[in-house]
């Protein structure tokens, strides 16, 4: 089917999963964990089961900031597989094709771009309308949406280069 990003606002995931009245449970797998100062990443292969069966399927992908008080949450993104594909060996898929590469090197370069230009439409163009920032500045957390990044970029008192050298793709 068609792609599509379901953005769901905290509250109505919170009261979906506080309101089940199945059980529920979900585990994870192999999961990667990369942390640089006070940012972490983890990709997880998961398997969300209801009433002990499983429901459906797929990657997790959580971004993390250290508080005061641990690490939070920032972000979370997901695949959902349901069916036949959920079968654990069936969610390990080939590795991306040269056109899904050079499409996700596109989209990044397209941000670079922007900044380097200091180009608010092309920047808010690379966005997902529901995106959102999580930057830890001089060690501090701070969050926002397109406009806060988009702000900052364009108050940076120096010039602004970002490059890919080598990216390395995975998709799952």
């Amino acid at each position: 089917g068609e792609p599509a990003a379901q953005p769901v606002p905290i509250d109505a995931f919170v009261a979906n999963i506080a309101g089940a009245t199945n059980e529920i449970e979900e585990k994870f797998f192999d999961p990667e964990v990369r942390i640089d100062g006070d940012i972490a990443t983890v990709w997880t292969r998961y398997d969300f089961l209801v009433d002990k069966q499983s429901d459906h399927c797929g990657y997790d992908s959580f971004h993390l900031a250290r508080m005061e008080d641990g690490w939070k949450i920032t972000q979370v993104s997901d695949t959902q597989r349901r069916g036949a594909g959920c079968a654990l060996d069936a969610i390990d898929l080939p590795p991306p094709t040269a056109a899904d590469s050079a499409a996700i090197v596109t989209a990044l370069q397209a941000v670079f771009d922007g900044m380097a230009a200091r180009d608010s439409a092309q920047l808010a163009n690379a966005f997902h309308p529901a995106v959102t920032f999580s930057p830890v500045l001089e060690g501090e957390p701070r969050f926002g949406d397109a406009g806060f990044f988009i702000n900052m970029v364009k108050a940076a008192p120096y010039p602004i280069h970002e490059r890919m050298d080598g990216p390395e793709l995975r998709i799952h």
